[in-house]
């Protein structure tokens, strides 16, 4: 045998065959397949963990604002029943911005005007990221064209993934059914813990609301700001107090819906969050809790009314 041919004989063969780099192919997108419903499950965990963190915040802030002035905020502050009046508008998302380090911004505003006139009218559209879920898609940021002699036009409103705890009738009614009110915040509330009959563990005090729930296209009174509302709700607006606060129905036309209480793809006034089985939610004893779609509707509007003697506990 020659030099030449023993060389050739003992040269190992080097590389995949085309069935080879296939079959590998073939195994890295099956394992790519298997993981990524496992990574994309850790992320949403992380971001609802973080929502969840916000609420507590959110809660904590809400008691220390009781401690300091003797009750929570109000759902929204509005003084006059006519356009004439300063209704000043302001939500409780920012009656509690000293609580959660925003100190320098709650004093740029000037409390004896409008929410949406100047100066109050260039802060508004900065964002909060404590009033931010993480896993809320909806715009930061929107604005608003003038609606005649309501209000102005608003060139930036800062969205909000988080409303308090409102009533348990249809906001679009708030004008006629104000008398109503069951829950913590509502308009000009200055609700004590010690007027929380049912308890502060079995009451809701804020709850999550996405910017854009699922299949529903009923106007864009679901939005949720934390500077408050656009304009004035005892003056033919009733249906912005959904901007604060949350309701359990929803008025379309003449009808009303009921169910269900969280998620409602009719309705963009309850409580609602992109996370896939239920919705963030805090107490008014300061915890925070996952509360999952399948909760029946009489516990969550049990919980909303604070003095309906109904003492649920979330597990």
């Amino acid at each position: 045998m020659n030099r030449r041919h023993l060389f050739f004989s003992r040269t190992c063969r080097c590389g995949f065959t085309l069935v080879e780099l296939l079959v590998v192919i073939a195994i890295i997108a099956i394992l790519v397949v298997m993981l990524l419903p496992a990574v994309q499950a850790a992320r949403e965990a992380a971001r609802r963990a973080h929502c969840l963190n916000n609420m507590k915040q959110v809660g904590l802030a809400m008691h220390s604002y009781h401690d300091g002035l003797g009750s929570f905020p109000p759902g929204w502050v509005e003084d006059g029943p006519t356009q004439a009046t300063a209704p000043n508008l302001f939500g409780w998302g920012t009656h509690i911005l000293p609580y959660i380090e925003e100190q320098e911004l709650y004093d740029l505003f000037d409390f004896d005007v409008s929410l949406n006139q100047s100066p109050n009218i260039n802060y508004i559209g900065r964002v909060i990221t404590a009033y931010r879920c993480p896993t809320d898609a909806a715009p930061e940021v929107d604005s608003t064209d003038a609606f005649g002699s309501y209000f102005p036009a608003i060139p930036a409103h800062a969205r909000s993934s988080y409303v308090a705890s409102g009533a348990n009738f249809a906001l679009c009614d708030y004008a006629s059914n104000e008398h109503q009110n069951t829950g913590v915040f509502f308009r000009n509330s200055d609700t004590r813990i010690r007027k929380i009959d049912d308890g502060t563990a079995h009451t809701l005090l804020i709850g999550e609301r996405t910017g854009e729930p699922p299949d529903v296209n009923v106007g864009n009174f679901g939005e949720s700001y934390w500077s408050g509302v656009r304009g004035q709700i005892m003056n033919g607006l009733s249906c912005y107090s959904a901007q604060v606060i949350a309701g359990t129905q929803f008025r379309i036309g003449s009808t009303y819906t009921y169910t269900p209480a969280l998620n409602n793809k009719e309705s963009t006034n309850g409580f609602s969050s992109v996370h896939p089985t239920g919705v963030d939610i805090a107490l008014c004893d300061g915890s925070a809790r996952f509360i999952a779609n399948d909760t029946a509707d009489v516990i969550v509007h049990s919980l909303i009314d604070k003095s309906d003697g109904q003492r649920f506990v979330l597990e």
